[in-house]
């Protein structure tokens, strides 16, 4: 099974779903902190496709790991969600879940993500107009986040939508020892 598909329609149901109770905004939110649990904790993803696990446990797991704030339960929409995936069998395929969610929720308010990683902090000056240079090129308003990455060397790295500009010293290094090998 195409797990891109699978991924595309669950989104889209819950994008759905989210929208007939007015609660996109609150879902969205949960949804990226659930991309950004995936991104940043392998065990996550390991966890879910681990079969001493039962359902209930993995569901507790993904509700921690959803939780946007302190305190604040986790919204219906997204509670029923997880849970109904968990029972499917598809949990293995929250990461691209949640992604495409983001993708689609973004697209349906015509916003994009970017992300610019830097060497060395930039000034805000530098950092709005490589801004408008993509809202330009991508003609949607963007939300870009910058981080710094001293393993960058110089330069940066700006990626969204489908496309990454590596501009970096270590990706002019890495291109020009292929060429070498």
């Amino acid at each position: 099974m195409d797990i891109g598909i699978v991924a595309s329609r669950y989104a889209h149901a819950l994008l759905r779903f989210a929208a007939e109770g007015s609660n996109e905004e609150l879902v969205y939110a949960e949804m990226q902190q659930l991309h950004h649990a995936f991104q940043s904790l392998s065990a996550l993803t390991t966890a879910l496709s681990n079969p001493v696990l039962d359902a209930e446990r993995k569901v507790h797991l993904l509700l921690a790991a959803t939780t946007v704030a302190e305190g604040q339960p986790v919204s219906a929409p997204t509670q029923r969600f997880l849970t109904l995936v968990v029972q499917k069998g598809r949990a293995t395929f929250l990461p691209f879940m949640a992604t495409a969610f983001l993708t689609a929720y973004e697209r349906e308010r015509g916003t994009t993500r970017a992300q610019l990683v830097v060497a060395t902090p930039v000034s805000e000056a530098v950092q709005q107009r490589l801004l408008r240079l993509v809202e330009q090129h991508s003609g949607r308003k963007v939300s870009m986040t910058t981080t710094v990455d001293p393993e960058l060397l110089g330069g940066y790295i700006l990626e969204y939508d489908d496309l990454r500009m590596d501009a970096s010293l270590r990706g002019q290094f890495a291109k020009l020892r292929r060429a070498l090998t």
